[in-house]
Parts: C-alpha cells; structure tokens; sequence
C-alpha cells in the first residue's frame, strides 16, 4: 500500500508541470463529463505538455496529463469504492496545437449510486 501511495506520488510530482498555469486554463480542463447508462460515465479532459519539452515528447506528456486529470475528475465525482483507474479506460485521446484531450469512460455496476452525496446528479 505504501509503495503504490509512493509511486501516485512520484507520478503527481512527475508531471507537475504538465497542468495549465493560468487560472482561466484551469477551469477549462474539464470539457465534458456525463453518464451515458447506468453503468457508463464519460469525461473528456485537457491536458497540457510538460514546458521545455517539443514535438512526440510534449504531445505525449500532455496526454498523460489528460489522463490524470480525469481521473482525478473522476475521484471527486464518485465514492472512494469507485476505483476510476481500475474502472476506467482511455476511448481515445485527440491533439490540438499545445495541448491533448482524453476520452475517458468508467464502467461498474450501477454507477449512478455511486455518486459522492455532496455532488449533484449529472445528467
């Protein structure tokens, strides 16, 4: 448990750099987000390159940065028995000039339930 808790660390710290740096950016990480049965919730997110990096390198560092920011979305949306990464999968990633987007679906039985109490529905 201590080693899985160390390595999300060294990741986070890893791609530190990878999120936006204005606040305006920062909200606009989230593009989407809704359920599309049951058991299927979608969340399209944004991510950014790692500065100093150009070409394969930054449009890789940005899709990873996607995909932890909707996981991340993801863990503030549902309950903590909700594992979004186990879950979760990519459905696809796009590029745009300096930045990715990932299409991320979580799948579990009866996902609507498990929302966290404070959030409300999302349709």
């Amino acid at each position: 448990m201590i080693k899985k808790a160390l390595a999300v660390v060294a990741i986070v710290l890893m791609f530190s750099g990878c999120w936006p740096r204005k606040a305006n950016d920062r909200q606009s990480i989230l593009i989407k987000n809704h359920f599309i049965d049951d058991t299927s919730y979608m969340i399209v997110c944004k991510g950014y390159p790692r500065e100093g990096l150009e070409g394969v390198q930054a449009m890789e560092t940005a899709k990873e940065a996607a995909l932890m920011n909707a996981q991340m979305v993801a863990k503030d949306f549902f309950i903590d028995s909700v594992d979004v990464v186990r879950q979760g999968t990519v459905d696809r990633y796009d590029t745009a000039d300096g930045y990715a987007v990932v299409t991320y679906i979580i799948k579990g039985s009866d996902l609507k339930r498990s929302l966290r109490p404070e959030r409300p529905p999302v349709e």
